[in-house]
């Protein structure tokens, strides 16, 4: 567009951005963001629901409203060219300037007359019905193909005797503003295109189910024939096809063998692209094909694209009906006896029972650590890459992070080999979650983020390396840059669908906001995290945004309010979670401490200590340190006050985290 431009200035036209793919709508927002130098307008239409989709568009859109009388009698005249008056007349006022409406009951005068249906679906199927017989079976057959269509297509799956006049039939159809000639996708054929998408859904439907099941396969069948060495391009398309030909047979009556054979190869296609749209973390996408694969399938290959589906759910923020899939798909791999399916259904389950603090983190090792034995012969890089992952997340839990890494980088190898785009881009964040939070000094740190977020290649892995960048950046006083980059990364993973990320990264938001003492935003922030995790069932975000509420609310001077959230994030947060265990203490020994109850205060205050030292982060071990500082200082026995405060400094010190070392010098020399 920019070398276009150049030249002269450009329009760029997208037309229904209501029926859009979220990865479309994307593509706009990219070149609104990144056109430079360059003369372009970019003009949408769409229903008022893309709004919806895309709230920041709200500030450009123009409302258009309906016709006005003088404008709509305007339109008519140039549609009817010269037609009855009173049939104009009569067209305008039914149609109260809705263009559309106006254009097709035009249309429909022309065609025969006689009474006008009251909506516009009801004119469009009285237009198809009132076709001649071949012409109502041709645009029954173009419409198999979707909105765009081909003469070839249309000439392989017509009835045989109308095949050698395809042509002149589709021309007719063009006279009478059915189709209307457009582009092809294929050298050598003729593209055509429905004037409408309502035109095309009325000429679809005119069709039997059972016609229509035929006629999507044997155009799966064409198109195959047709893309050549190009059907790789199409097999969204192709699955698509067959997994309507196999819903619609199942619609009408028991399957036979090729009908199941039908779903089998169509679950194949839609669950290789859902994987794959999971991998590149498009989970609009990704759901919308694995929920066709699951459909399609029998029950013998079922799991696997149940497996996907439950992951791809618990990061749309729909737990509960993933963890359900999950269920189901262990019950089936217990039935068939195989332990390999058995194995990969258990670190599923584990993972997404984790989410809802359904299982421990020494129940998660002892699974991963037998998937692992038990797949590795079998050279299962998928299954590895999420079984390793599993093992992390369960060191995580206890906060030992040179675990952690070491079993991340082993998931980052087998997501490597397996072409998994999505979970290499979790191992990244959690390879910068470590470098944040863990012993690596602040120097080393920003040193190995700016060279892994150098190194990324996608605009998704940018953005989980900044989950952790952001937080070593705020180590290091570097607050603006921090709060910018968790900002944007957060908005990316949303626009992806990635519910469960964008609320589970709030605590680190909100945190950095507390840090630069915008209490408001940090407030706003963890209002709606803690909101939508409560709405999705989610624990183990949940405790830690919930403990990091308690601060801003404390912070705030609205102490109920944070006791309510410290014994939330006590209460859904498990036993062995030792960063919760840290958190909801220091923040309820805070608001204890400004109730007047110090020794209560200090007593959970030391149990963070406590805590925080089973871990091998300076940074905790600092956080800790400096709650209790706070408390004693509080109770007025500044000499302990300054001693806390002075250790914390040094835990602090030893991370190279100089922002929060001043922050607890500056406490040591107020205690």
């Amino acid at each position: 567009l920019e070398k276009v431009a150049a030249e002269r200035p450009v329009v760029l036209v997208s037309d229904d951005l209501h029926w859009a793919e979220p990865a479309f709508l994307d593509l706009v927002d990219y070149l609104r963001g990144f056109l430079r130098g360059a003369t372009v307008l970019i003009l949408g239409t769409g229903r008022p629901e893309v709004l919806d989709m895309r709230p920041t568009w709200r500030e450009l859109a123009l409302q258009l409203e309906p016709l006005a009388t003088d404008e709509a009698e305007e339109l008519a005249v140039h549609l009817t060219a010269g037609d009855d008056r009173r049939a104009r007349t009569r067209a305008v006022e039914i149609a109260e300037g809705n263009p559309l409406f106006l254009e097709q009951l035009v249309a429909a005068g022309r065609d025969e007359g006689g009474a006008v249906p009251p909506t516009i679906q009801a004119l469009l199927a009285s237009r198809i019905d009132r076709l001649t017989p071949a012409a109502r079976a041709i645009a029954v057959v173009a419409a198999i193909e979707g909105r765009q269509l081909h003469r070839g297509a249309v000439t392989a799956l017509a009835p045989e005797e109308l095949r050698a006049d395809v042509t002149s039939h589709l021309l007719a159809l063009v006279r009478q503003d059915i189709l209307r000639p457009d582009e092809s996708v294929f050298a050598g054929d003729d593209g055509f295109s429905f004037v409408h998408a309502l035109v095309r859904e009325a000429a679809y439907a005119a069709a039997s189910k059972e016609l229509r099941a035929d006629l999507h396969e044997r155009y799966a069948g064409w198109l195959e024939g047709v893309a050549g060495k190009r059907a790789g391009e199409f097999e969204e398309i192709l699955g698509y096809h067959l997994g309507e030909a196999h819903r619609l047979r199942t619609e009408l009556g028991p399957l036979d063998a090729r009908a199941q054979e039908l779903g089998a190869r169509a679950a194949r296609l839609l669950g290789d692209a859902g994987r794959r749209a999971l991998g590149r973390s498009d989970l609009h996408a990704a759901r919308s094909l694995l929920e066709r694969a699951v459909a399609a399938s029998g029950p013998a290959g079922r799991e696997r694209y149940e497996f996907d589906l439950a992951e791809t759910l618990v990061f749309a923020g729909e737990i509960p009906r993933a963890l359900e899939l999950a269920q189901r798909a262990r019950a089936t791999a217990e039935e068939l006896g195989d332990d390999a399916a058995l194995a990969r259904a258990d670190v599923l389950l584990t993972y997404l029972m984790l989410f809802s603090a359904q299982a421990t983190a020494v129940e998660a090792r002892a699974v991963a650590e037998r998937a692992i034995a038990v797949l590795s012969p079998l050279e299962d890089e998928y299954w590895l890459a999420r079984s390793w992952r599993l093992l992390g997340v369960a060191w995580n839990i206890e906060s030992q992070t040179e675990r952690l890494e070491e079993a991340t980088r082993k998931a980052l190898t087998h997501a490597r080999s397996a072409g998994d785009g999505r979970l290499e881009s979790e191992c990244i964040f959690w390879l910068s979650a470590c470098w944040a939070l863990g012993p690596t000094p602040v120097d080393v740190a920003l040193e190995r983020c700016t060279e892994l977020r150098a190194s990324a290649d996608t605009r998704l892995r940018e953005a989980f390396v900044d989950f952790g960048y952001a937080l070593v950046l705020a180590q290091a006083g570097r607050l603006v840059d921090a709060r910018a980059r968790i900002a944007d990364a957060r908005s990316f993973v949303r626009e992806l669908g990635d519910e469960l990320i964008y609320a589970g990264t709030g605590w680190i938001a909100g945190l950095l906001e507390l840090w630069g003492g915008d209490l408001a935003a940090a407030d706003e922030v963890l209002t709606e995290a803690c909101a939508l995790l409560r709405g999705m069932g989610d624990r183990g975000f949940l405790c830690t945004n919930a403990a990091v509420f308690a601060h801003v609310r404390c912070h705030e001077g609205r102490l109920g309010e944070a006791e309510e959230l410290a014994r939330e994030s006590e209460d859904v947060g498990g036993a062995d979670d030792i960063v919760n265990e840290i958190w909801w203490r220091i923040a309820r020994a805070k608001v204890l401490a400004r109730q007047g109850e110090y020794e209560q205060g200090e007593a959970l205050a030391r149990e963070a200590v406590a805590h925080a030292l089973r871990t091998d982060s300076p940074h905790y071990r600092g956080e800790a340190w400096l709650a209790l500082a706070d408390v004693l200082r509080l109770a007025g026995r500044d000499e302990d006050a300054r001693a806390a405060a002075t250790k914390a400094a040094r835990f602090f010190e030893q991370k190279g985290a100089t922002f929060r070392v001043a922050a607890a010098l500056e406490l040591a020399v107020v205690g």
